[in-house]
């Protein structure tokens, strides 16, 4: 699910208010038939050795939308008018001026840059696979999501499955040649900036199919020593060792591995929810889930079930919600009634996390779950017994028959 939208862009949303304080440059846009009443920018930037992760949205009024920019080198952007109508753009700290329209993205004019005039040769080369991207997307992906969004029974999502295994393979075939151009196109300009922009699709990619990073290091290896130290050089090398990282926090969560410790502050209860705290007590099942999850909300009359049945015999639930905002999770928990068994937040500070800081104590900075729901089961020991991802029948069988195992005689 949470992949969902990567699969589509490759890119990132969340909304944040527009900035006042001082800019380095500025970006005014135009836009035909515009599909949206608010745009989103989000890109990196470098400030005091820092990474910072920016993304401010803005209004669209009579077509026209501008951001101030927290940038001192040139970046890569992206432009968001909703979950299916977006494109990258590279920006500096200049006076930019953007002009396009919402029939064809891709096709926009961009002033006021140098970076502009580099890249268009490349743009050019790869705008018919964009189009047909786009046509796909649009014409095809969208509606389905739009019918499963307005009427989420099972038969919508049945056509959803249906279409998008039809779909699949012929956005893969028109993204796998939109990858071979840029792959091509680094290897022949190691000394562009550009080049480095279009590394981070290829490291996008890499990490939205979860495959190897070898062939992005070994890019990246290819590119000058400038480009290296650059900005955009800079922000691929850190994307390539974060892939890196998440898998190797992925295989934290592996059947065997022992569990890791947290501590973390519950809003639902006032209490501090420790997981140490159940080690040589009880067999503890940790529930990744979210309010905006629909399959997670179709799970949980089956936790009520084994909760029910194993509560007092000697299992522990622990509820372990990924949210971007505090009211929704309240409302789902109050609505479901889920304040039989602990409830927590993957992170430590809501609002925090919002703004893009992390925090090493995060239940999220110690488990990586890219799939919700995600089930783990851990015995008395602290050990990984057991890990279930997405809610269905063959799930709640291997999870009732290894509980009535453990369990069902105590």
């Amino acid at each position: 699910m949470r992949k969902l939208l990567y699969l589509i862009f490759f890119c990132g949303l969340f909304f944040s208010a527009c900035t006042s304080s001082k800019q380095e440059a500025t970006l005014v846009g135009k836009i035909d038939n515009p599909i949206s009443d608010i745009v989103t920018i989000s890109y990196w930037t470098l400030e005091n050795d820092k990474w910072r992760h920016i993304e401010d949205t803005c209004s669209i009024i009579d077509g026209k939308f501008s951001f101030d920019l927290h940038i001192n080198d040139l970046t890569k952007a992206d432009l968001i008018f909703n979950t299916f109508h977006a494109i990258s753009i590279y920006i500096e700290p200049k006076q930019m001026e953007l002009s396009l329209s919402a029939k064809n993205l891709f096709d926009y004019k961009l002033t006021g840059t140098d970076s502009e005039k580099e890249y268009q040769p490349l743009k050019q080369q790869i705008a018919s696979l964009e189009d047909s991207i786009r046509v796909l997307v649009y014409d095809k992906i969208e509606p389905l999501v739009r019918q499963l969004e307005k009427n989420p029974n099972e038969e919508n999502f049945k056509v959803f499955q249906e279409e998008r295994e039809k779909l699949d393979p012929i956005r893969l075939l028109l993204n796998n040649k939109l990858e071979k151009i840029n792959i091509e196109y680094i290897k022949n300009h190691p000394n562009s900036f550009i080049a480095a922009g279009q590394l981070l699709y290829i490291i996008k990619r890499a990490e939205v199919y979860d495959s190897p990073t070898d062939s992005a290091k070994l890019l990246y290896n290819e590119l000058s020593a400038k480009v290296k130290k650059s900005q955009l050089g800079l922000l691929a090398l850190k994307q390539i060792q974060d892939i890196d990282d998440e898998k190797a926090l992925k295989e934290t969560t592996n059947i065997g591995q022992k569990a890791v410790d947290f501590s973390t502050y519950s809003l639902i209860s006032g209490d501090t929810v420790r997981l140490s705290d159940y080690r040589g007590k009880s067999y503890v099942l940790l529930d990744f889930w979210g309010s905006w999850c629909r399959p997670c909300l179709q799970g949980i009359p089956f936790l009520k079930e084994i909760h029910k049945k194993y509560n007092k015999k000697g299992l522990t639930i622990i509820g372990i919600a990924s949210e971007s905002k505090k009211e929704p999770y309240l409302d789902a928990v109050e609505k479901h009634n889920l304040k039989d068994w602990p409830q927590i937040l993957d992170v430590q500070n809501l609002e925090e996390s919002a703004k893009g800081n992390t925090n090493k104590e995060d239940v999220k900075n110690k488990y990586y779950i890219d799939s919700f729901p995600t089930y783990l089961l851990i015995d008395q020991n602290g050990i990984i017994i057991g890990k279930w991802e997405g809610t269905s029948e063959e799930n709640d069988k291997e999870i009732s028959a290894m509980l009535e195992k453990l369990l069902l005689k105590k």
